[in-house]
């Protein structure tokens, strides 16, 4: 159900844009809805989550994004891992947050699963924002990690709502294995 109580994180405002047309968007605060400011696009906010999916999908040879929804539908990713599992989830990420750059006040976290980037940078300046093809996992991450610094946006990787040059840097980290298209989403 639409949240209307609960303010758009004004931060994320700023950096979103239609993912059809590239142009700007309105909040329209009486409606929680993202309009479009050129055409009539209209993206509806679910729990805080704006819902920024294009209006045509990416021919493949597999529906990817019902793909992953099913996925993410039929597998926690907040559940804890144990074992090696957890051991080589573990020494994974801890490899990839040595790559982020000091200096990046805002990533950007495609198909962000349990939202492990922003639980590292929780309570911290740097602005994190998910992205991911389903409800599921954007809105448990709102509700585990908190923040004015945090947002949430579910979206096509292959039509990004956002404006260029938006983020210091972009985390895809074990996603390349949902797309259709590896070379093109890189």
């Amino acid at each position: 159900s639409i949240n209307s109580k609960m303010p758009l994180n004004s931060e994320l405002l700023s950096k979103l844009c239609c993912p059809n047309c590239g142009n700007d968007l309105r909040y329209d605060e009486s409606s929680a809805m993202l309009l479009c400011t050129v055409h009539d696009c209209t993206f509806r906010i679910e729990k805080n989550v704006p819902i920024m999916l294009p209006d045509s999908k990416q021919a493949a040879s597999f529906d990817y994004l019902e793909h992953y929804k099913t996925d993410a539908e039929q597998f926690d990713y907040f559940e804890a891992q144990t074992g090696a599992t957890e051991h080589s989830e573990r020494r994974l990420r801890e490899y990839i947050l040595t790559q982020i750059p000091s200096s990046a006040k805002s990533i950007l976290d495609v198909g962000s699963g349990s939202a492990w980037v922003a639980k590292k940078f929780h309570g911290s300046d740097t602005f994190v924002c998910w992205l991911d093809a389903t409800i599921v996992n954007t809105s448990k991450a709102l509700e585990k990690y908190p923040s004015a610094k945090h947002a949430a946006v579910v979206a096509d990787a292959f039509k990004l709502p956002f404006k260029p040059a938006t983020f210091d840097c972009v985390v895809a980290a074990e996603i390349i294995e949902h797309v259709p298209d590896p070379a093109a989403f890189v």
